[in-house]
């Protein structure tokens, strides 16, 4: 189980990412994680959705 502000790579695209929320809505938890700087378009960072199968612990 990941928490706020946690620092996450997502799996299958190597992004670099905090979770900034975390919902468990429809009986399973999905994790907002904002991506890096390096993620930006037009100055607005990336934002994903993932579940905890799809995200791995960055350790910084």
């Amino acid at each position: 189980m990941f928490r706020f502000d946690d620092t996450v790579r997502i799996k299958a695209s190597g992004v670099v990412g905090t979770i900034t929320d975390i919902s468990s809505a429809a009986g399973g938890v999905v994790y907002v994680v904002e991506a890096d700087a390096a993620e930006e378009y037009d100055g607005i960072p990336a934002v994903y959705f993932c579940t905890e199968e799809e995200l791995e612990k960055v350790n910084v």
